[in-house]
C-alpha cells in the first residue's frame, strides 16, 4: 500500500461523520465534576492553596507570577463558573479555554501542587475548546439553532479516546518496576486504611497488597482494548467504575477517578446516548405514536483540512514520546523526581523525608536555625512537596538565602540535611549535605549533581518510620554516620577549612 493511499484512507477515517451525543454527554459530565471539584477546593482553600511565604513556581512562570498574582479563591470561583458553562453548553469553547487557564494557573502558582491528574484536566479542557461538543444537547444549540448539528468528524471523538487510553497504557507501563511488583508502596497505603469497617482486616492481610498491585497493573493494561471491543465493553465499564470508585474511597485523590468513570461514555457507540434518550421519551408516552422521534442524525459530508490531520498526528506522537524523556535523566525518577511531570507516573512511590535547615553567615558566624513551618504549608511538608523534591528544596534554599540577606547576613550559607526513605528503604541523604543549596547550580536539562543517587539493592517495605521515635532514631543514625566520615586530624582540619567549608560561588 502506497503512502499516499494510506494517508488518504486515514484522512477519510478521521473525517467520518459520527453522532455527537456521546461527546455531548461527556461534556456535561466533565463540567459537573469540575464544578464540584472547584467548589470543594474553594471551601478548603486554606488547606490546598494557603497564602504561605514560599511557593516554588514552575519553570518559565517566574516573571508572570511576580507581575500577576490573584488570590486562589477568586481563581477557583472563575473556574467554577467556567465549568458550569461547559456543563450547560453555553459559550463552551470560551468557557473551556477559561477553565484550562484558571486550572493551569493554580498549579503553576505552586509547583508542589502539580500532578499528572491536573495536566490531564487541562488537556481535556483545551480539546473541548477546539472541538464542537456544544452543537447539540446544549444551551448554545437552543440559543443559536443555526449552528446546531448532530454530527462531528470522528477525530473529535478519537482525540479524547486517545487521551484516556494513554493514561491507562502508561499507567500499566510505569507499574512495571521492581517496587510495584513487590507490592510497594501499596502495603503502606493499605495499612493506613486498615481502620476501615468491614474490609479493614482484609486490607491488612499480607496478600492484599499483591491483589491491589497486580490488579491495578492488569486493569490498566487491558481496560482500553476491553472498552473498545463491543462484547467485553459492559464488563470493562463495570470493572473500571469499581476500580476508580475504590481509589476515590480509599485514597482521596480528587476528581480524577470520577473523570475516568465519566470517560466510559466515550467508548459507547457514538449514537448510544441519543438512542437511550429517544427510547425514554417514547416510553414516557409524551410523544404520540404517530410522531415517533427519529434518533438517526442527518449525516452530511464533513471535510477536514489536511493540516488538521498532520497536526493531530504530530500531537499524538508528542504525547506518546513525552513520557519517555526520563531516560535522558540519571537516577530513579521516583527518587530524583526528574521528568515525572507529563509522564503519567502516578501513585508509584511513598517518600518519607526529614528536613533540617541551618543558615550560617560565613562572614560573622551568625546562625539562623530555620523552622520550616514558618514558610511551608502542611501539603508542602510532604514527601512529594518541598521536602522530598530536590528541585523544590533548592528553590526553598534560594528563598532562605534571600531572606537571610534581608536579615543582615553578609555571606549566607544554606545547609540542608535532607534524609529520605523511598518505599520503606533504609534512610539516606537525598541531597549532598556539604553543598550550599542556596547557591547550588540547577540545570533544567540535567539531573543536578548535588542529588545523592539512590543506593541500589536496598531492602524495601520497612515502614517503621510511621512511629516518630523510630524515624528520629534512623535519621540521627544517618547524620551521625556522616559526621564520623567528616572527622579529620586537627592539623588537616585547620589547613583545609577554607576549601571544605566555604561554598563555591
Amino acid at each position: 500500500m502506497s503512502f499516499r493511499l494510506l494517508q488518504s484512507r486515514l484522512s477519510e477515517f478521521l473525517q467520518k461523520p459520527i453522532d455527537v451525543s456521546t461527546l455531548a454527554t461527556f461534556r456535561i459530565l466533565f463540567g459537573w465534576v469540575m464544578i464540584i471539584d472547584a467548589g470543594y477546593l474553594c471551601w478548603h482553600v486554606n488547606r490546598y492553596f494557603p497564602a504561605w511565604e514560599f511557593r516554588p513556581v514552575s519553570p518559565g512562570w517566574e516573571v508572570i507570577d511576580a507581575a500577576v498574582r490573584f488570590p486562589a479563591e477568586y481563581v477557583l470561583f472563575i473556574s467554577a463558573v467556567a465549568a458550569l458553562g461547559i456543563g450547560l453548553g453555553l459559550w463552551t469553547r470560551w468557557m473551556a479555554a477559561l477553565l484550562a487557564l484558571t486550572h493551569g494557573y493554580l498549579y503553576l502558582w505552586d509547583a508542589t501542587q502539580f500532578n499528572n491528574h491536573n495536566y490531564l484536566i487541562v488537556l481535556l479542557c483545551l480539546w473541548i475548546a477546539v472541538t464542537r461538543l456544544d452543537q447539540d444537547w446544549s444551551l448554545n444549540a437552543i440559543l443559536y439553532p443555526r449552528h446546531r448539528s448532530q454530527v462531528v468528524p470522528w477525530w473529535c471523538l478519537g482525540i479524547f479516546l486517545f487521551h484516556i487510553g494513554l493514561v491507562y497504557t502508561y499507567g500499566a507501563i510505569n507499574k512495571l518496576n521492581t517496587d510495584w511488583l513487590q507490592g510497594e508502596p501499596v502495603s503502606l497505603w493499605l495499612a493506613v486504611e486498615a481502620h476501615r469497617p468491614v474490609i479493614g482486616s482484609w486490607l491488612a492481610h499480607p496478600w492484599a497488597k499483591y491483589v491491589f498491585a497486580y490488579g491495578g497493573l492488569i486493569l490498566d493494561a487491558v481496560i482500553t482494548p476491553a472498552l473498545c471491543y463491543r462484547k467485553t465493553r459492559p464488563w470493562a465499564i463495570v470493572a473500571a467504575c469499581l476500580f476508580h470508585y475504590t481509589n476515590s474511597w480509599l485514597f482521596k485523590i480528587g476528581p480524577f477517578p470520577w473523570l475516568m468513570m465519566a470517560s466510559n461514555v466515550l467508548f459507547l457507540e457514538p449514537d448510544t446516548p441519543r438512542r437511550w434518550v429517544t427510547a425514554m421519551i417514547q416510553a414516557s408516552g409524551f410523544v404520540p405514536a404517530s410522531k415517533r422521534v427519529d434518533s438517526t442524525p442527518a449525516v452530511s459530508i464533513l471535510r477536514t483540512p489536511r493540516w488538521v490531520t498532520v497536526g493531530l498526528l504530530a500531537y499524538v506522537m508528542l504525547q506518546v514520546l513525552l513520557p519517555w524523556r526520563f531516560l535522558f535523566y540519571s537516577g530513579n525518577p521516583e527518587w530524583t523526581e526528574e521528568a515525572k511531570n507529563f509522564s503519567w507516573r502516578m501513585m508509584l512511590s511513598h517518600k518519607d523525608t526529614f528536613l533540617g535547615v541551618l543558615v550560617a553567615d560565613l562572614a560573622t558566624g551568625q546562625v539562623w536555625e530555620v523552622d520550616v513551618r514558618d514558610h511551608l504549608s502542611r501539603r508542602q511538608m510532604r514527601g512529594k512537596g518541598v521536602w522530598g523534591h530536590p528541585r523544590h528544596m533548592a528553590s526553598y534554599a534560594r528563598f532562605l538565602r534571600r531572606e537571610a540577606l534581608r536579615r543582615g547576613f553578609q555571606d549566607p550559607y544554606v545547609k540542608v540535611d535532607a534524609i529520605a526513605s523511598l518505599n520503606g528503604r533504609p534512610y539516606q541523604y537525598l541531597v549532598d549535605p556539604d553543598v550550599d543549596l542556596g547557591t547550588a547550580p540547577v540545570s533544567w536539562w540535567l539531573t543536578p549533581e548535588w542529588i545523592v543517587p539512590l543506593k541500589s539493592r536496598q531492602p524495601i517495605g520497612d515502614y517503621g518510620f510511621m512511629d516518630q521515635s523510630v524515624k528520629y532514631a534512623r535519621v540521627m543514625e544517618v547524620i551521625e554516620k556522616h559526621r564520623q566520615q567528616l572527622q579529620v586530624p586537627a592539623a588537616q582540619l585547620s589547613s583545609s577549612s577554607q576549601t571544605t567549608n566555604r561554598p563555591q560561588h
